[in-house]
């Protein structure tokens, strides 16, 4: 499908975009995790100049992660724009209504305006066209995939299927959304709050058995889970407890897998001096857990003396001693250093590194087959996504190799 864009509008808007900073993200800023937005769609009648009535479109995005580029493809899927537009802010007025207030070109423009958002208030925006001139000697076709932020499926392999959303659309309902609702055989969902400790009651049986397995998933998929509720979830996530098992039962059981864990990391303990498989282990995980994010606070000193650090070093010793038949690789402690931030418990946190690693083991693995896979995937959507590009590596001779 093609779509007519007026050449100088789209011009000046990129260069104007051009200039605008490249991120929006920034370590410690006092960003909220979710601004609402509501869009406006203008009027179409010539003598009301306004906005029509009921024809707004709302969605939720993730302030580190949107950009300009984001929100225009947002509003551009959302109302079925086929041609270029501007956005702009606007202020809702007492007594005049809907007030314009400023253009929104470029990534700094629009971090401007979600910072003058009030809590728990919409960022009001609206769109509007450019005027179309007779005549298309201003006007040149582009393609509509280069604009909009439609799905793009790429067939891999015969078990394989990429799947890409360009640019992402942060939380807005798109394709995707209702291709996981029909595969988890829901419906399209009316909010995005995360899952906290109420709503989660929905989702088990009086006995504290998970029951709405699917449900809870898409819950998770589209809101997120509240940070304070995740150290619960995340145990159903993983499947850490027996199907049967109920809320009652559980404490004894963490007890018993404490007592187990504890056993375990004794016996590396006491084989080390004269194990230099061991040995070398240690010197290994020690070197990668130094490397863990130490300007985060959980993890942060200047040498080894964190306790968390020792915690986290106990837990991925320990998990390989006991897993001989997966060894140590650079990356196991991502996993385990943000599992043990959560979870706030050594045992527990080994109990859900087992799980998380009995699904991720292949691509731990010395033959490297799992991680060939992925490169190829990744090589197979680049080509399609960006061929230009590709193009350009392969002139660099830094393309990923095909014998990987």
């Amino acid at each position: 499908m093609s779509v007519l864009t007026n050449k100088k509008f789209k011009s000046r808007n990129m260069t104007r975009s051009s200039t605008s900073m490249p991120s929006m993200t920034v370590i410690g800023s006092a960003q909220p995790d979710v601004v609402k937005i509501k869009v406006y769609k203008p009027s179409l009648n010539d003598t009301d100049k306004g906005y029509e009535m009921g024809a707004s479109k709302k969605f939720c995005i993730d302030p580190r992660l949107a950009s300009y580029r984001t929100i225009q493809c947002l509003i551009a899927q959302a109302f079925d724009i086929r041609t270029d537009f501007t956005i702009n802010a606007v202020q809702r007025c007492p007594t005049k209504g809907l007030k314009k207030q400023t253009a929104i070109w470029s990534d700094w423009d629009l971090e401007t305006a979600i910072k003058n958002v009030k809590s728990d208030s919409y960022l009001r925006l609206s769109y509007e066209l450019p005027p179309r001139e007779d005549g298309l000697e201003d006007w040149d076709f582009v393609a509509h995939n280069d604009f909009s932020a439609n799905i793009r499926w790429f067939n891999v392999d015969k078990r394989s299927i990429i799947a890409t959303i360009n640019p992402t659309a942060g939380k807005k309902p798109s394709a995707l959304n209702k291709a996981i609702n029909w595969m988890y055989g829901g419906h399209e969902r009316h909010s995005a709050k995360p899952v906290s400790e109420d709503s989660f009651e929905k989702y088990i049986d009086s006995e504290g058995r998970l029951i709405y397995a699917n449900e809870l998933r898409q819950a998770i998929y589209e809101g997120g889970v509240e940070p304070s509720f995740r150290k619960i979830v995340w145990q159903y996530l993983l499947n850490i407890f027996p199907g049967d098992m109920a809320s009652k039962e559980r404490i004894e059981y963490l007890k018993d897998v404490s007592n187990k864990y504890e056993k375990l990391k004794g016996r590396w303990k006491e084989e080390k001096n004269h194990n230099e498989h061991i040995r070398k282990l240690m010197r290994l995980i020690h070197t990668d857990v130094l490397r863990t994010d130490r300007t985060f606070g959980f993890y942060a000193t200047s040498g080894d003396t964190n306790v968390n650090l020792q915690t986290l070093y106990h837990i991925l010793l320990t998990f390989c001693v006991s897993h001989p038949n997966i060894p140590y690789c650079q990356g196991m402690n991502e996993y385990a250093s943000t599992l043990l931030y959560v979870m706030r418990n050594e045992s527990l946190t080994y109990l859900c590194f087992c799980s998380i690693m009995r699904r991720i083991q292949a691509n731990f693995a010395t033959d490297g087959v799992a991680i060939a896979t992925k490169f190829h995937h990744l090589k197979v959507l680049l080509q399609a996504v960006d061929p230009v590009y590709w193009h350009f590596l392969e002139t660099c001779d830094a393309g990923i190799s095909n014998n990987l």
